[in-house]
């Protein structure tokens, strides 16, 4: 017996090892599918780099710090100036909690990311093999079938294009919804099948750790879309309908309360904010434009292959050239083979489509209802739906990042179902190949179609990128200084919250990520209009090169820190990013000081605030002085009254009673309007210089300002009609009565804007010449030649008729050049006279100029004509020999481009006199009032050489629109009707320009365009300055007659801006726009900001700020003890919000420790015995929260009370596992 006993004891566990062996085999279709991801992951992976994206999250920077923000995540206090969240930033906290683990656990920072990324790409497809195989097919199909179909379907789901345009440009909450959307189905099913208290337990933390799936809340909407529809087959296919009833309504309210602490935050800015995004400025030109790339993808071919709007994308690439996002995968699709597959594999999924609802297996009239709700809002029912939910088209302007994997994982259902169909076709084989057959060739054309996932291009390359040590060293240098301090980052060179590094990295940024301090990052510009308003203002004050109005701004926004990182670059090179701008205004300034340098390109400086602010608090009266148009609105606007005249601007005058005082306009303005008169006299001629200044109402009441015109005679020792008056560079030509011995009043003649603090040079010629040449013949011999531009095989044509000279050429600036006489002296002046037209709508151009020509640019063009048009140009002679030049501007014309010039003459003319003067100064003006009123200033728009205007009749557009979109040749046209200039496009984008190459940049401009749009996307338009190659607007056009204006005026600059226009194609979907008329002309910006309202009371006298001791626990909380003696308010340097709270409490309530006092805060405010305990919120148009605090001794809380919401999120967490648990009991204990 014990010798049997010792044999058993060691016979070998083959039984054992078989039945484990044969486990194993049994999972094959799991480890296939982990086989294939991990072969993914090493594809996609990039040793020694970090994964990140264009919109990205990297708590791993800094964990405790981004975790802190999640769970005090409704007041986003490090962002730009404090903002209410407008994303479910809290929802991020289980992922943060997670990837904090596994990096205790000693996975490198560096690897997080990819870690993150790649498990998310496996629980995906293995959620949706068990979704199948458990739940859908099981019920009517044998466990082979069953299986081999939940492998196809799972295999499906990941190699997909939605899946690839998913992770190319990783974002988390992307990820984690791809992996958490069929988990939390199969959860959810499993739960509905069987409801224990251990589904329901599976299904909750599966919900709870779905979180970070929400970061775009709008994610949550498409989960409801989902899950909706389940419950209803649920409910409607269940025999017992009240118990079904009550877990459908117990799953989805578990749904819901899983999310609370994230959705109810949501939620209020939905209700409180919800406009501000739709009309931030990124978002007014993005988001349209978003949504028609999205519909250019939205027909049946593109949505058959779950292609989106990314494979038309450009990105940036080396040497500044732009390609396509997804240039392998376009090639790669471009195969027929490949695009055979996709299209077979879509009808598969149709036929899974008819015979899941034949065979009637379970969920597939959800798994219906969720394509068709996917594929309706990807081919833009959000917008139909958006005629009368009009928050719906916003937050689906971009469907398909929303939809697609949606649509995906019910294309996985029916085609998991279509391979079924594919096997039954082949029963009559009885064989088991098979199986093995349709295994083979369906897996094999899904890896076929992918392919290129396979060879590194699942994630974009430029995604995997090293970050610099500067970066971690700035962190960790931050991490030691003041928290509760503000930073600025440079260069702010574009509103757009995008930046480009020269290591690499492009997107919306990171840096926020790492500092503890706040960031005043364009990022955060869509959340909050004061995010605007200061990149408005410190861009302003940087390229004006204004050291005050920098420092003013500095101090405004209670800036501490300003970080200048010279590894951004522009996405042009000839962008100027002002940095050498910005280093004058810091070296002029003492107070601010480097403090350190991060390797040989971030630069941190120190700024010496002249507010004593601590902990953004301060206690200090703001100045008594207002100013009505300080911020005036620079954004098209049609409230501003304009006509062809003038523009009125309008601003409300609230304080009552008040001084007004009306800045000197000599001293805020470079250039005056004036008006120019003459008339003769006895001894000669007189002129006489008008101040035309803005008209002013306060109310019914106008205020004159106090001008004095400018006179100066020149006297003739004989008499001359024929007159040419010289101002500077600018020449008029007068002509004098001969019958009239003397004018007794002054006649005008033109309008003009003169220098207000410069000395005018005047400079009297006669019209008579004294000398006359005429060129036809030296034009005629001549050979023309392509100048101002350097194109290659270009060739310009000249064509001699009857002593007509037509220059004939495309894409280019032709010249035809005749020597001049050398002039005997310099006291004369050149007149080039000529006849010109154009039946192409050429404009007509011509100088006089060395052989030089004068610099890199032609002079300002002159008006098409299409007939015979005669003119005259003027030159300052030189010992130089001259030429005269005839030009062909053809520039960037994709059509024969033809110019006609006859009657070429060159004359000298002699000089009579000449002068020089300065304007009279314009005093300041002071105006009392007592009432509330407006304020309303008339600005003339002058007929002069600085205002320019373009109509039908007067057209100063380019000869000919060009298409800009150099990736699309579709069709695009500009038709000039009476109605206006008519542009359309169909796949293109449909290109003008106004030329104003000669407009100084001492001066602001008002752009007032009066637009009609009558198809797809409205216009942009932008204002290039030719010196720093900015758009100094870039703005999308609004319907109807708009003033858009121009916030750079620097006097160091070239002149020379360019008006472009652009009409964006996306596809076939056509865009008609009627631009009526546009104006260009200079509005007195700095005149109208420095008008100044006071109140007529006496001031407050400065008081000491007192003591104060604060602590700033949490972004939502300070508690402070204040002690002072007088009246000047308490302020929180946050962005003002009526939410902010400011709660006087007991010395003992102040000294709880911080989590207990947070809870009693409620107690204490809803149910303060004392209302004079809660300050009113001080209602002024600051950026910032105050409130008024008597003198004495005060124990304060300042809070924001929407964090509760997130609170009682928090609270909400646990009530569906104790409901749950009180139910089963319930019912376990209940008779059957």
């Amino acid at each position: 017996m014990a010798k049997e006993i010792t044999k058993l004891k060691h016979r070998p566990p083959f039984k054992h090892i078989l039945a484990l062996a044969k486990n194993i085999i049994g999972l094959w279709p799991q480890i296939i599918i982990l086989v294939i991801v991990a072969f993914l992951a090493f594809a996609n992976y990039q040793p020694n780099t970090t994964l990140t994206g264009w919109d990205n999250l990297h708590p791993e920077f800094n964990f405790a710090l981004d975790i802190k923000r999640s769970l005090f995540a409704v007041w986003q206090e490090y962002r730009g100036l404090g903002l209410l969240g407008g994303m479910a930033h809290g929802s991020d906290l289980t992922r943060e909690l997670l990837l904090m683990s596994f990096h205790s656990l000693g996975v490198p920072t560096a690897m997080l990311r990819y870690l993150w990324v790649f498990i998310s790409l496996a629980i995906g497809p293995l959620a949706v093999f068990y979704f199948l195989k458990a739940i859908v097919l099981r019920s009517k199909f044998d466990p082979k079938t069953t299986k081999f179909a939940s492998f196809l379907g799972a295999l499906f789901y990941l190699l997909n294009l939605a899946t690839l345009q998913y992770f190319f440009t990783p974002f988390e909450t992307f990820h984690s919804f791809y992996a958490f959307l069929p988990l939390i189905l199969l959860a959810l099913t499993h739960y509905l099948e069987k409801p224990s208290l251990k589904n329901f337990l599976c299904l909750t933390l599966i919900l709870i750790f779905s979180g970070s799936s929400f970061y775009v809340q709008t994610l949550f909407v498409v989960l409801l879309f989902c899950v909706l529809p389940i419950l209803w087959e649920f409910v409607h296919h269940n025999k017992f309908r009240k118990k079904s009833l009550v877990v459908s309504i117990n799953s989805l309210v578990t749904t819901i309360l899983t999310q609370t602490y994230w959705l109810l935050p949501v939620a209020f800015f939905a209700l409180t904010n919800g406009g501000v995004t739709g009309q931030a400025h990124i978002n007014l030109i993005s988001s349209p434009e978003t949504y028609y790339r999205n519909l250019e993808f939205a027909n049946l071919k593109d949505i058959a292959l779950l292609k989106g709007y990314w494979f038309n994308y450009l990105d940036i690439s080396t040497g500044y050239k732009y390609d396509y996002l997804l240039l392998p995968w376009r090639s790669h699709l471009a195969s027929p083979i490949i695009q055979t597959i996709g299209y077979l594999s879509f009808a598969l999924v149709l036929t899974g489509i008819y015979y899941a609802l034949k065979k009637k297996i379970p969920y597939a009239r959800a798994s219906l209802v969720i394509f068709l709700i996917s594929g309706f809002f990807l081919v833009g029912g959000g917008q139909l739906l958006g005629g009368f939910i009009p928050l719906v088209s916003e937050i689906f302007r971009s469907p398909f990042t929303k939809f697609s994997v949606s649509l995906s994982l019910a294309y996985s259902v029916f085609f998991a179902i279509g391979t079924i169909f594919l096997l039954d076709l082949f029963t009559f084989l009885h064989s088991e190949l098979t199986y093995y057959l349709t295994l083979f060739t369906v897996s094999l054309a899904l890896i076929v179609f992918m392919t290129p996932a396979f060879t590194g291009n699942l994630i974009s390359g430029s995604m995997r990128i090293s970050f610099p040590d500067e970066y971690q060293e700035l962190f960790l240098f931050m991490q030691s200084q003041d928290h509760n301090t503000r930073v600025a980052n440079f260069p702010q060179y574009t509103f757009w919250g995008w930046n480009y590094y020269d290591w690499g990295y492009r997107g919306s940024g990171f840096l926020w990520f790492g500092l503890p301090q706040t960031l005043l990052d364009r990022a955060f510009d869509v959340w909050d209009p004061n995010s605007e308003k200061y990149y408005e203002k410190i861009s302003a004050a940087l390229y004006n090169e204004n050291q005050k109005e920098f420092e003013n701004d500095l101090d405004r926004f209670s800036i501490n820190w300003l970080i200048i990182d010279r590894n951004v670059i522009a996405p042009s090179p000839d962008i100027d990013l002002g940095l050498t701008k910005l280093q004058k205004l810091l070296d002029a300034n003492k107070a601010i000081t480097l403090e350190k340098v991060f390797g040989d390109s971030v630069f941190l400086y120190k700024t010496n605030l002249y507010q004593r602010v601590n902990n953004f608090i301060s206690v200090s009266s703001p100045s008594p002085e207002t100013r009505p148009f300080e911020s005036i609105s620079l954004r098209p606007t049609k409230s501003n009254e304009t006509n062809g005249q003038q523009v009125t601007l309008m601003a409300p005058l609230t304080t009552k009673p008040k001084r007004l005082t009306f800045p000197s306009f000599s001293q805020t303005e470079s250039l005056l309007p004036v008006e120019l008169a003459y008339r003769k006299t006895a001894t000669g001629l007189e002129l006489k210089f008008s101040p035309i200044l803005p008209e002013i109402h306060v109310g019914d009441q106008q205020v004159n300002l106090p001008s004095q015109p400018n006179t100066v005679e020149f006297n003739l020792t004989e008499f001359r009609s024929g007159l040419i008056i010289g101002i500077n560079d600018q020449y008029f030509e007068i002509q004098l009565p001969d019958e009239l011995a003397v004018q007794n009043t002054f006649f005008p003649l033109a309008n003009t804007y003169l220098p207000t603090n410069k000395n005018i040079n005047l400079t009297l010629y006669s019209s008579t010449p004294t000398f006359r040449r005429d060129l036809t013949g030296s034009f005629s011999a001549a050979n023309p030649y392509q100048c101002y531009t350097d194109k290659p095989n270009r060739k310009i044509e000249k064509i001699l008729e009857q002593g007509t000279i037509s220059l004939i050429g495309i894409d280019m600036v032709g010249c035809l050049s005749a020597t001049i006489p050398n002039a005997s002296s310099l006291n004369q002046l050149i007149s080039l006279e000529f006849t010109y037209w154009s039946s192409t709508n050429t404009p007509a151009n011509a100088n006089i100029t060395d052989s030089s020509l004068g610099g890199e640019s032609s002079p300002q063009a002159l008006v098409a004509k299409e007939r015979p048009t005669f003119t005259r140009i003027y030159a300052k002679p030189s010992f130089r020999p001259l030429q005269a030049n005839l030009i062909l501007e053809a520039n960037e014309t994709k059509n024969t481009a033809e110019i006609n010039y006859r009657d070429a003459v060159v004359s000298y003319l002699p000089q009579l006199g000449e002068g020089n003067f300065f304007l009279n100064s314009i005093s300041s003006q002071a105006f009392e009032s007592d009432s509330d009123n407006l304020i309303s200033i008339s600005i003339p728009l002058l007929d002069s050489s600085l205002t320019q205007t373009s109509t039908p009749d007067h057209n100063l557009f380019s000869a000919q629109p060009i298409n800009c979109d150099n990736f699309n040749r579709g069709k695009f046209d500009r038709q000039v009707t009476k109605d206006g200039f008519l542009y359309t496009a169909t796949g293109a984008n449909s290109c003008d320009q106004i030329n104003l190459k000669y407009f100084p940049h001492n001066t602001h401009y008002a752009l007032v365009i009066d637009s009609e749009n009558l198809a797809g996307l409205f216009p942009t338009v932008c204002l290039e300055n030719y010196t720093t190659r900015r758009c100094d607007v870039f703005e999308r056009l609004v319907d109807g007659k708009q003033m858009i204006i121009q916030p750079i005026s620097n006097p160091n600059e070239s002149p020379g801006y360019t008006l472009h226009l652009f009409n964006q194609s996306f596809g076939n979907l056509p865009v008609r726009n009627l631009i009526k008329s546009v104006t260009v002309a200079p509005i007195p910006l700095n005149f109208l900001r420095n008008i100044t309202s006071v109140p007529l009371v006496p001031e407050p006298e400065v008081e000491s700020p007192g003591q104060i001791t604060l602590r700033h626990p949490a972004e939502f909380l300070y508690q402070a003890t204040i002690i002072k003696s007088g009246s000047a308010p308490l302020n929180l340097f946050q962005t003002n919000s009526p939410y902010w709270k400011a709660l006087v409490v007991s010395e003992s309530d102040l000294a709880l420790p911080t989590w207990l006092l947070v809870a009693k805060i409620p107690h204490l405010y809803f149910f303060a015995k004392d209302k004079t305990a809660i300050l009113p919120h001080n209602d002024t148009n600051l950026w910032y929260n105050s409130w008024d605090l008597p003198p004495g001794t005060h124990h304060l809380v300042i809070f924001y009370l929407p964090q509760y919401l997130e609170f009682a999120g928090f609270l909400l967490l646990p009530l569906p596992l104790i409901g749950s648990l009180i139910y089963l009991l319930f019912h376990k204990k209940s008779p059957r």
